[in-house]
């Protein structure tokens, strides 16, 4: 239905109230194909309308298949996308409930000395860049996270990587005390 809604909005910019646009973009993007995420993607590069430009190129971020997902993860570092709108795509991506929040976080490593480059100084990007990390899940993950930071200091956001430090634990712990509730939920599906 939302894939409906999206191709006779697109058509007819009347049929579809303006508070409702991001739901039927972001439902588009997370339950639709290729077809669906380039209808969506040609509809931002041709946008005129930043806020509006945005909103489509955040619906990008709730893909759940792979490659889209990647392509994505792309396009957020691409020149196409302003610098100050980088940091909150990978943060939409980093809870995409499809490994969002690892694949985001491997490819922060993967482009660290670009978005340290762009956001090193210091300042909120940064804060909320590292902050990321926050959504990971499991003691490996929180060793990877301390051990990459050690090795790439940040003083401006030293605080937000203690509180993201803390997260990851406090997520663990949840995750612990409740896993046999969730294996019970997934069998009984």
């Amino acid at each position: 239905k939302s894939i409906e809604l999206l191709e006779q909005f697109f058509s007819d910019k009347i049929s579809l109230a303006p508070e409702l646009r991001s739901i039927v973009y972001n439902l588009s993007a997370q339950t639709g194909d290729k077809k669906i995420y380039n209808l969506l993607l040609d509809r931002a590069r041709k946008e005129q309308l930043q806020e509006e430009k945005l909103r489509l190129y955040a619906s990008l971020c709730r893909v759940e298949n792979d490659e889209l997902f990647n392509q994505t993860l792309q396009l957020s570092i691409s020149d196409e996308i302003r610098t100050q709108d980088t940091v909150s795509l990978l943060s939409l991506m980093s809870i995409n409930r499809n490994n969002g929040a690892e694949t985001t976080w491997d490819f922060i490593q993967s482009n660290w000395n670009l978005l340290d480059e762009r956001y090193g100084s210091g300042g909120f990007a940064m804060m909320r860049l590292v902050g990321i990390t926050g959504n990971l899940l499991t003691q490996s993950d929180y060793n990877n996270v301390q051990e990459f930071f050690n090795l790439h200091p940040i003083e401006s956001a030293y605080r937000t990587l203690q509180q993201s430090l803390e997260r990851i634990d406090a997520n663990i712990a949840w995750l612990e005390h409740h896993i046999d509730e969730i294996e019970s939920l997934l069998q009984s599906r």
